[in-house]
């Protein structure tokens, strides 16, 4: 019964760790380059839009909870499936580990399907987490810096173009999703600014300085 529990309290975690909150807009992301398009029987489709929730989510956001440890020990919005995982020590050692386990299968199957360019896209991805969360680059504290590298976001639509056999979404599409995407960190980073710090720097600068302080 008490490894039961346990279990149960790790999977949570791990999926607080994930914020399913944001899995809307991942999948947003895949849906949009097939659009019209009848590819509900392919069984692609369905392995890319498993990937772009749960796994993509915590390679992502797990990873900023990893580095963002001592500052989300104080913010009273982390412990949510919405804002992310507050972890131990000891469960946030655990996640990369379980960060890459969960990454195997789905970057064996993309290779299967898509070839060599599916162990590029996936390199791709983790050297933008790289660059949002990780000194001497640290973007996330950088204004200006951590809203650009929202825009690998953008991965998805090339994902979901590959795996449905569709052409890639045409240019102004891409600049939509990235302003959308941009937009969207700015909207978060208020929800979870304080009103003490909202007052010490002002309304206009909230979000960056907020990236600058912390993460989401």
């Amino acid at each position: 019964m008490i490894q039961l529990a346990r279990l149960t309290e790790e999977i949570a975690f791990a999926v607080k760790a994930a914020r399913p909150g944001f899995w809307l807009t991942a999948i947003w992301f895949y849906l949009v380059p097939a659009g019209g398009r009848n590819v509900f029987h392919q069984p692609e489709f369905w392995l890319g839009l498993l990937y772009v929730t749960f796994p993509l989510g915590l390679l992502i956001y797990g990873w900023n909870d990893i580095v963002d440890f001592e500052v989300d020990r104080f913010n009273p919005r982390k412990g949510t499936y919405l804002f992310g995982a507050r972890g131990t020590p000891e469960r946030l050692a655990r996640l990369p580990w379980r960060i890459a386990l969960v990454q195997v299968p789905f970057a064996v199957l993309f290779t299967l399907l898509l070839g060599l360019k599916a162990l590029a896209w996936l390199a791709t991805l983790i050297v933008v987490a790289t660059l949002y969360n990780c000194r001497p680059f640290a973007f996330k504290g950088r204004p200006g810096l951590d809203l650009l590298n929202q825009a690998g976001y953008l991965l998805v639509f090339v994902l979901a173009s590959w795996l449905n056999h569709v052409s890639q979404v045409p240019w102004f599409t891409f600049l939509f999703g990235a302003m959308f995407a941009m937009h969207s960190i700015c909207s978060v980073k208020s929800w979870t600014w304080s009103p003490i710090d909202a007052l010490a720097v002002g309304p206009w600068p909230a979000c960056w300085e907020h990236g600058r302080r912390s993460g989401c």
